[in-house]
Order: structure tokens, then C-alpha cells, then sequence
């Protein structure tokens, strides 16, 4: 017997890769089929939206701190604006040292 990740239940068989609603372990045919498979289709559609990287980030965050895509995007480009900013730094302090 092994035990679904995202159910707890104990199940026959070798289970299904849970991911993106669960990164370790397996899951049950029930879980892969009604949560799973949807996060996929998800995933890809926010994927080809925002990019590989962003979607990625968005299904993770919906499913596990179940902030929406919208939220994410905004948290995303504030971290964008502080990396800039932390760069034009860099350089001013640096001058051509720091190449970025």
C-alpha cells in the first residue's frame, strides 16, 4: 500500500507524479484526476500567458498560499523594480566593476 500525498489515503499501485499540487511523493488515480490533471491545464495556460518561469510561479502560489496570478504579477514586478534598483547601486558604487 502507498499513501496519496495530497489525499492521505492508502492506495494499490504505483500512483501518479503530483506535481504541481505536491513537488514530492505520489498520488492516487482520484487526486491525479480531479486535482492534478486541472493544475496542469492551468499551469500551461498561465505559462503561455506570463513565460515558463512566471507561470510556474503563479500555479505555485495559487495552489499552496492560494494567491491569485494577479497578485503574484504584482509581487513579481515590485521584486523587478528592487533588483533594478539594487543594481543601479551596484553600479554607482562600483562604477565598471559591476557588470549586470
Amino acid at each position: 500500500m502507498t499513501n496519496c500525498v495530497i489525499c492521505q489515503k492508502d492506495f494499490e499501485g504505483i500512483g501518479a507524479n503530483p506535481d504541481p499540487v505536491s513537488l514530492f511523493g505520489v498520488c492516487c488515480n482520484t487526486c491525479d484526476e480531479q486535482k492534478v490533471v486541472p493544475a496542469r491545464v492551468l499551469e500551461q495556460h498561465y505559462k503561455e500567458k506570463y513565460g515558463d518561469i512566471t507561470g510556474r510561479i503563479c500555479i505555485t502560489n495559487l495552489i499552496h498560499l492560494g494567491k491569485k496570478p494577479q497578485e503574484t504579477i504584482k509581487l513579481i514586478c515590485k521584486a523587478d523594480k528592487i533588483k533594478n534598483v539594487d543594481l543601479i547601486n551596484e553600479r554607482n558604487y562600483y562604477g565598471d566593476l559591476c557588470k549586470g
